[in-house]
C-alpha cells in the first residue's frame, strides 16, 4: 500500500437521509470546500456531483414536508 493511500479519505455514497452527510454538505455550502470533511462522497447518478447532491437534498426535504 502506498503512503498516499494511507492519507486518503474513505469514499461513501451520499445519502441525504444521513444527518452527518447533510451536516458535511452544509459545511461545504458555507466554505465552498470539502477540506473539513473526513469522507469523500460519490453519487450513483450521472451528472455533476454538487447539483446532484442538491437535488437529492431537495427531494429528501420535500418528502419530509409533503409525504408525512
Amino acid at each position: 500500500m502506498s503512503r498516499l493511500n494511507l492519507h486518503m479519505r474513505p469514499f461513501e455514497l451520499f445519502d441525504p437521509a444521513n444527518r452527518n452527510h447533510r451536516e458535511l454538505f452544509a459545511e461545504f455550502q458555507r466554505t465552498m470546500s470539502w477540506r473539513h470533511s473526513p469522507i469523500r462522497f460519490v453519487i450513483e447518478e450521472e451528472g455533476e456531483q454538487i447539483p446532484v447532491m442538491k437535488r437529492q437534498l431537495l427531494d429528501y426535504y420535500q418528502n419530509l414536508e409533503f409525504n408525512s
